[in-house]
């Protein structure tokens, strides 16, 4: 199974809805059947694959998967993020990588964001 192909679970998507999105039982019974992490406990399962690191609570009531770590690419795909998780502070923009006549990679300073709104205004890409 791709993990890719669920919207609910790609980077961008994830982090369009605050990074924590509620999901589907069905869903994570499909995740369980994965191969298991180390980390996978009996209230959270650990999941991680090209591009990013998720982890969904299985606990009390409904199950929520929790960005850890990503990469989002722009509309236009002349760029990637690559984004950390900063528990209780959001999402911290950890380096840019430009796709125009030559390849720019940045590392910003101090950019944390909590939605795709904010990091649009500070990358100034569109997601």
């Amino acid at each position: 199974m791709c993990i890719s192909q669920f919207s609910q679970l790609n980077p961008g998507s994830l982090i369009k809805h605050g990074g924590t999105v509620t999901v589907a039982a069905a869903l994570v019974a499909l995740l369980k059947s994965q191969r298991r992490s180390t980390l996978d406990t009996d209230q959270h399962l650990y999941r991680e694959g090209d591009g990013f690191e998720f982890r969904i609570d299985i606990g009390k009531g409904n199950p929520r998967v929790t960005l850890l770590r990503g990469v989002v690419s722009s509309i236009d795909n002349r760029a990637i993020c690559y984004v950390d998780r900063i528990p209780m502070r959001g999402y911290r923009l950890t380096e840019v990588v430009l796709y125009e006549d030559e390849v720019t990679i940045a590392k910003p300073m101090d950019s944390t964001f909590k939605n795709l709104r904010e990091l649009t205004s500070i990358t100034g890409l569109h997601f």
